[in-house]
Formats: C-alpha cells, sequence, structure tokens
C-alpha cells in the first residue's frame, strides 16, 4: 500500500534538523537545495557553522556535510544530519527578550523543544548575509 504523507497546513514548517559540537539546529527546509560530503563541495564558498555563530573553535566534525542553498552560493558546513520533520508553528518558542537582538543577528530566530531537548532554529539566509542593521523583535513566523 502507498501511504501518502499528508500535505502540509500553513500551520506547519519542514525542518531538516542537524548538529554541530553536539547542539542541535534546525532550518527551514525550504532553504537547502542538497547536502553533499563537504570533500565533494570543491572550491565553493564554504561557512563552517561554528564559525559563522561564534561557537568554540575546537569542534570536531564527524560527518561533515556541505548545505548548498537556494539562492546562495555559500554553503554552509553542519555535522551529522539528523532528520527531515514537520512541526506545527505553534510548538515554536521564540528566545528570550535578553538575547533576542544577538540571537537575530546571529541567524537564530527560535528555538523549538521535542522529545531530545531543545533544537536551536537557524535563519541560513540571515547567517550568510550577517546583516547586524535593524532587526525585527521576532522573526516573521512567528507572529500571528
Amino acid at each position: 500500500m502507498n501511504q501518502r504523507r499528508p500535505a502540509p497546513s500553513r500551520e506547519d514548517v519542514d525542518l531538516v534538523l542537524f548538529q554541530v559540537g553536539g547542539v542541535r539546529f534546525g532550518a527551514q527546509a525550504a532553504e537547502v537545495l542538497s547536502a553533499l560530503p563537504v570533500e565533494a563541495a570543491g572550491t565553493a564558498d564554504l561557512l563552517w557553522l561554528h564559525d559563522s555563530l561564534g561557537l568554540r573553535k575546537d569542534i570536531a566534525y564527524r560527518d561533515p556535510v556541505a548545505l548548498e542553498l537556494r539562492g546562495e552560493t555559500t554553503r554552509v558546513v553542519v555535522d551529522g544530519l539528523e532528520n527531515l520533520v514537520r512541526r506545527p508553528l505553534s510548538t515554536f518558542r521564540p528566545l528570550p527578550a535578553l538575547i533576542q537582538t544577538k540571537a537575530l543577528e546571529n541567524g537564530f530566530w527560535a528555538a523549538l523543544p521535542d522529545e531530545s531537548g531543545m533544537v536551536l532554529l537557524v535563519d541560513f539566509h540571515r547567517l550568510v548575509h550577517a546583516r547586524p542593521a535593524a532587526l525585527p523583535d521576532v522573526d516573521p513566523l512567528l507572529k500571528g
């Protein structure tokens, strides 16, 4: 029997989940065109996620993957693709006000609690372009 996945509602978001340094991240699947081993990325402009987020420099990647982004020449390198999931927008949580502006500058826009802990959601386009200018107080997806 051929079972079809139900069509997403306007309230559902498809996410690709991955990790870096043991921290779990997610991004909207629509931002990602393809994933390939970093060795196969060739001479493409690579942006290592831990560097772009200002994380520790001693992070070791076990299974580095270069994500080709829609509308970008830069590929973002992450470690360990986990899964592709669909989650209701109502399960996303805004970032705490204390860190929201700095987090948005670094590409984070929300958090998603799940059975394994917390997934930090990243906007790859914001990350690649590093737009530190006036940022909204909340991502448009979280506005009702």
